[in-house]
């Protein structure tokens, strides 16, 4: 009896750990998303704030916090609308922090920096940090205490527009997240938290035109009337002067980097050692100094999205 027993309470042992195996593995993405979204405000791009309702809409994630940064517009701005967009989804108890008011914050403490810092540091390893507008209130946090660095999980970030060395890019100026607080962008690159780099060539990859946005507007699951309302003029302006030559909608650039963290399978890799490239008249670019690195080595500027997936997953969510 003893040797018939054994077998079999190994392998009921071996069923219950692939069953907690599966579900450590399907546990929700723990993210703090720090955004400048301007979604809605007359003039100003509404990606930001796709990137909160898809979000929010995402069983794949934990929403930890929204950090308001400035870029977009104005932090008291880009902090009103992130509290606005949290009770339109029914989600005001979500913590939503004002951050740094322009470059010159960098270093000094705000609420978002105080959260961003507090919250990795409470979970070393599990926070992963979805920066989706200028990068002055993660760089505070990380400068603000030796321990913040190492206690992210990762950063993916959306922002550069990626280009060799030697070679200025045409769509330069689409590069405001990083090219409007350059230090502070140089500084979380370099901080050695593993960083994905999401770039604005990249992201035109994906262009919600006339028949896409009719969809959106349409047939969205998830606020559609609050979507339908709050980007039509955005859509309109950008059928006119489209960031994507040739091809005339608008492009959802966050969404990219959101997309990137839930499904990264839908990107091709490319791992490089690259820097910010301070040419230019007030934006900057990424320069990849060396491609082709070993997977973990540098950053990851993923070259290629499957777009297919990508809007399949986007219609799906939003």
């Amino acid at each position: 009896m003893t040797r018939a027993f054994r077998p079999r309470a190994f392998a009921a042992l071996a069923f219950v750990a692939l069953l907690l195996a599966g579900a450590a593995s399907a546990a929700p993405i723990k993210v703090i998303i720090d955004t400048d979204v301007a979604m809605g405000y007359p003039g100003h791009d509404v990606d930001d704030g796709l990137v909160l309702l898809l979000a929010l809409n995402s069983p794949e994630l934990e929403l930890v916090g929204v950090t308001a940064a400035w870029g977009n517009y104005t932090q008291q701005k880009t902090f009103a609308k992130a509290r606005e967009l949290l009770a339109a989804a029914g989600r005001s108890d979500i913590p939503c922090l004002a951050g740094a008011r322009g470059p010159g914050d960098r270093g000094r403490p705000t609420p978002a920096s105080l959260f961003i810092a507090n919250a990795v540091t409470s979970r070393p390893g599990e926070i992963v940090i979805l920066a989706v507008g200028t990068l002055t209130n993660l760089a505070t946090a990380i400068g603000s205490d030796p321990e913040v660095a190492p206690a992210m999980q990762r950063i993916v970030s959306m922002g550069g527009t990626l280009a060799p060395p030697g070679r200025w890019p045409l769509g330069a100026m689409l590069d405001l997240n990083y090219g409007a607080d350059v230090k502070s962008a140089r500084l979380v690159m370099q901080s050695g938290v593993p960083f994905t780099c999401i770039h604005s060539a990249l992201c035109r990859q994906t262009v919600i035109g006339p028949d896409r946005y009719r969809r959106l507007i349409e047939t969205a699951p998830f606020q559609r009337e609050l979507i339908a309302r709050e980007t039509g003029g955005w859509f309109r302006l950008n059928l006119i002067v489209s960031p994507q030559p040739g091809t005339p909608g608008m492009v959802p650039w966050d969404v990219s980097a959101l997309a990137f963290l839930v499904h990264p399978e839908f990107f091709t890799a490319n791992w490089m050692r690259a820097e910010i490239d301070d040419r230019g008249f007030g934006y900057k670019t990424v320069v990849a100094r060396e491609e082709g690195l070993p997977a973990g080595s540098g950053i990851n500027a993923p070259s290629r999205v499957d777009a297919d997936k990508f809007w399949a997953w986007f219609f799906e969510r939003i």
